[in-house]
């Protein structure tokens, strides 16, 4: 399930009033406003941590309503939010890049240290037919923002660089004449 198209307007309204609390004037003001949203936080993260672990002593079956609960996009967003995600960052990670890789293109490496995920895509089979490393890119990068959200950052490496597949002949060298070494056109 995804959020509610207006609870989206909500998040990014918060971001946009945070973002402009960071340049206001006054230092005291700007303190003063992040301390109530920083006990907010620290409420908010207390009831749910309280919920997830009466949600567990609940008895036989409960594991499944907590797993439940982390993979809905919304309910998981905020438990990743607070650090109560009960699926570390590298399972996350693994999990939504193991189906479906584009055409050409494999995970080869899931990294975790710390907060930073590294991932190294490879190239695999017959180049020509392997998907665009951009589209790749972004393929990675919106799965990997949807499962883990508190990554303090994710590193993509792999070759990105779009050169021509080896036995690629451009057209425009198709229409002229080659030119062999030693000799003149």
């Amino acid at each position: 399930m995804s959020a509610p198209e207006d609870l989206l307007e909500s998040l990014a309204a918060i971001g946009g009033l945070l973002a402009r609390l960071e340049d206001h004037a006054d230092p005291n003001a700007r303190a003063h406003a992040q301390g109530v949203v920083r006990g907010v936080l620290d409420f908010h993260r207390a009831a749910i941590a309280r919920f997830l672990e009466i949600v567990r002593d609940g008895g036989p079956g409960t594991d499944a309503l907590v797993d439940a609960l982390a993979c809905d996009d919304l309910v998981g967003s905020m438990l990743a939010l607070h650090g109560l995600h009960p699926v570390s960052l590298e399972s996350r990670a693994r999990a939504a890049l193991q189906d479906s890789c584009p055409n050409g293109w494999r995970v080869e490496r899931v990294e975790v240290r710390g907060a930073v995920v590294r991932v190294t895509l490879a190239r695999t089979g017959e180049p020509r037919r392997a998907a665009d490393p951009e589209r790749v890119r972004a393929w990675a990068e919106d799965r990997l923002a949807r499962a883990v959200p508190d990554a303090e950052s994710v590193d993509l490496t792999g070759d990105f660089s779009g050169d021509d597949p080896a036995g690629f002949v451009p057209v425009e060298r198709l229409r002229g004449r080659p030119t062999f070494a030693g000799k003149g056109p």
